[in-house]
């Protein structure tokens, strides 16, 4: 009888992990449905359909857990989408509370910590709470020089949202400068060693520019230079953005009609 019993209570034990299971991934496969909806209706512009996924989305996240990288992923996500529909504001808080949980799991000074230190400094710079957003994109430089080196892409980028930070402030002679100083990081095509597992192992990663996102910095800084009056200064700086256009998008562009007009 007693032996009976226990392979009752084993098998209900069984079922019971069993169901656990399948709720689990049926809860995973609604999270991800969500999580779809939101992007298509973002990208359609439809961001009154998109937010209420995400809430939706959010919902079933926090079923997870706060260690699972799937809520943070959904914060970011929702954050994206308030920002891509322009409710700065209402974005904020997703994005302060995934900085939370990741700086709660690895730390004050992880790569991942500074990915969403930089978000968050971006976030407040489309505020305009400028002198919120500086600390927080000079941390993100600071970690990013710390674990890859000073002239790694994303130190450049953490540059050049600082740049944009200090030239929507007004403050142009030092947004000039971090402007400069990304360029010349991520407009230079360059490859980085280092040593894999072993001494003897070394790994090559080659750094080809993205020439959109180097376009975009150099309009930024024609922009800063031309606000600041240095009006030559900024006509060599659309010269100089016209001709990197030409050479990578062709003469017929449709890229050239901002530099230009400028």
């Amino acid at each position: 009888m007693k032996s009976l019993t226990i392979k009752i209570w084993a098998a209900r034990c069984v079922l019971l992990v069993a169901l656990a299971g399948s709720m689990h991934a049926a809860d995973a496969d609604t999270w991800k449905a969500y999580c779809d909806g939101a992007k298509k209706a973002a990208g359609e512009r439809r961001f009154t359909e998109a937010n209420q996924m995400i809430s939706k989305a959010l919902a079933v996240a926090e079923q997870f857990g706060g260690a699972d990288p799937r809520l943070i992923e959904t914060l970011f996500l929702a954050a994206s989408v308030q920002m891509a529909g322009k409710q700065f504001a209402e974005a904020e808080p997703h994005l302060r509370r995934a900085l939370g949980l990741r700086e709660a799991k690895l730390g004050t000074n992880h790569l991942s910590v500074a990915e969403c230190v930089f978000h968050l400094g971006n976030n407040l710079s489309d505020q305009k709470k400028f002198d919120e957003a500086e600390p927080l994109l000079k941390r993100a430089e600071h970690i990013c020089k710390w674990k890859n080196g000073a002239y790694h892409p994303t130190v450049g980028t953490c540059q050049a949202a600082l740049a944009r930070n200090h030239s929507l402030a007004g403050r142009y002679a030092e947004a000039e400068k971090l402007y400069i100083a990304a360029l010349k990081i991520l407009g230079t095509q360059a490859t980085t060693r280092k040593f894999k597992d072993r001494p003897d192992i070394i790994e090559e990663r080659v750094f080809v520019p993205d020439y959109r996102r180097v376009m975009q910095i150099r309009m930024e800084l024609a922009q800063t230079l031309h606000l600041a009056k240095k009006y030559k200064d900024a006509e060599d700086a659309f010269t100089q953005l016209v001709k990197l256009i030409e050479d990578r998008e062709g003469k017929d562009s449709v890229l050239l009609i901002n530099p230009l007009l400028a």
